[in-house]
């Protein structure tokens, strides 16, 4: 289940969080872009956040992150399917570590498609591979569908 943060120090707190397991800092993994933050809760324990930002009106960018275990069919079907449903964008944009190949793999078994190389573009160096969801992609496919 995800939770939306409702005040700006819970916003702050997550984005901070999000940050640390990122291994980056704040107003790097955020810029100066409005944004919209959401704790994953399992068991009443915060177990990872969702962060929404660059929002662009028919795209939006989603970065994510957590502890071992976090992430389930449900927590997927909600972080996806909310700016889907509630921003009413068209696509979703996804920025991974070309190192993380867990994170590869497990946005392409979501449906996210390769879209490009950002290179020199991680925090703390290398390349940052670029995936996009369309809704369309979204709702057609795959086993974690809306």
């Amino acid at each position: 289940m995800i939770v939306f943060a409702s005040t700006p120090g819970q916003r702050q707190m997550l984005l901070e969080y999000l940050a640390r397991r990122l291994e980056s800092k704040p107003q790097d993994v955020v810029g100066n872009l409005a944004f919209e933050v959401a704790a994953v809760l399992k068991r009443g324990a915060m177990r990872g956040a969702v962060l929404y930002t660059d929002f662009r009106g028919i795209d939006v960018e989603l970065k994510i992150a957590g502890e071992a275990g976090w992430l389930t069919r449900r927590t997927v079907r909600e972080a996806v399917g909310y700016p889907f449903a509630c921003l009413g964008v068209k696509r979703l944009s996804l920025q991974v570590h070309r190192r993380n190949k867990k994170a590869r793999r497990l946005a392409e078994r979501l449906g996210f498609r390769f879209e490009g190389v950002k290179r020199d573009a991680a925090p703390k160096g290398g390349d940052v591979i670029l995936y996009g969801l369309t809704q369309k992609e979204w709702r057609n496919g795959g086993l974690f569908k809306a």
